[in-house]
């Protein structure tokens, strides 16, 4: 499918959930995109297909415009995912995996078994340069080494920096969750801080409840258990999400 045919992926659940609607006619032979139905003549059979996934955040677009990634940026976050991921991200960019690319595993009948993370990741990234104007600087901190995939930064005033690190909450377990005055409010989402990290300040993302729990996001494994957060008077409860940036400031003091 060519750029121009190609469909808009819809971000649902403020962007926890991923959706893709594509349209095909049949003619010939061959499969033909179509933007809507109502761009095929009523005699012309057609199919829909409904494409829906939960992807890891840092894979999808909303966040790298959020934070400004450069489409290096994008190319290292992506090389840090699971293979099955990167080849459900270019099911929604359109991208079809070849026959060899996706295998059935010998061991086990319901298993896949997927090829290099390279091929798909430059496919990737040779559709989204075309759909995105991507700035030629790095965002991604290249100091604190134990996140995976490294972290935004988020340049704010000293002042900014110094009120938000009052709002640390005091002996926080994080998968405990814990509660918070306030949230920051950061472009499109709220953030709440968690901790110092040689002079940066960790801020995660939160979702309210309600919206975490109607994406149906899959919460099994320990690695995808949200933090439960409450904020404010009224103790409105949120998802702490793996969103997550350093707020650091260029100033002095």
């Amino acid at each position: 499918m060519s750029m121009q045919q190609q469909t808009p992926i819809q971000f649902l659940h403020e962007g926890l959930t991923q959706k893709k609607i594509v349209y095909y006619t049949f003619e010939d032979g061959h499969r033909n995109a179509v933007e809507h139905p109502k761009r095929i003549a009523s005699t012309t059979p057609f199919m829909r297909r409904e494409i829906v996934f939960h992807l890891p955040l840092f894979m999808t677009s909303p966040v790298w415009k959020r934070y400004g990634y450069s489409l290096k940026n994008v190319e290292e976050t992506l090389e840090c995912h699971h293979t099955m991921h990167l080849y459900q991200l270019g099911l929604l960019h359109d991208i079809s995996p070849s026959n060899s690319a996706v295998k059935v595993a010998f061991s086990k009948t319901d298993a896949l078994v997927f090829s290099s993370k390279m091929i798909i990741i430059r496919k990737i990234l040779s559709q989204v340069q075309q759909q995105h104007n991507f700035p030629t600087s790095s965002c991604l901190d290249s100091k604190r080494f134990d996140h995976v995939p490294a972290l935004p930064l988020v340049h704010v005033s000293c002042n900014v920096l110094n009120k938000w690190k009052r709002h640390i909450p005091r002996n926080l377990v994080i998968m405990d969750g814990g509660h918070w005055d306030h949230a920051w409010k950061f472009r499109d989402i709220q953030l709440v801080p968690l901790w110092m990290e040689q002079g940066a300040l960790l801020m995660n993302r939160i979702i309210s409840k309600e919206v975490f729990d109607a994406s149906g996001r899959n919460t099994d494994a320990l690695s995808k258990q949200p933090i439960p957060v409450t904020v404010g008077k009224a103790h409105k409860e949120y998802y702490g999400v793996e969103e997550a940036c350093f707020l650091v400031t260029d100033e002095a003091g």
